[in-house]
């Protein structure tokens, strides 16, 4: 997370959670993406988890949208 500290909220109790190193920055991934062109080395992340993060981000845009809950599309085969 950029500014290194997350919590979980349930109801007004907030809990800090334990975070893993920063994501990678953009120079990182056109890094990654180079190396997969050039070099044949397999991407960071797989299809199959970049494709369910463009879903949960839409479930997320349509709920902002709404105001209410949205549920996360299924991947299809």
């Amino acid at each position: 997370h950029q500014q290194h500290w997350a919590y979980e909220v349930q109801g007004l109790v907030r809990t800090p959670l334990a975070l893993a190193e920063p994501p990678a920055t953009v120079r990182e991934a056109l890094r990654s993406l180079a190396d997969l062109l050039v070099r044949g080395q397999p991407p960071p992340v797989d299809l199959e988890d970049g494709a369910q993060a463009v879903l949960i981000t839409d479930a997320c845009r349509r709920s902002a949208q709404s105001g209410g809950p949205a549920d996360v599309e299924q991947l299809e085969a």
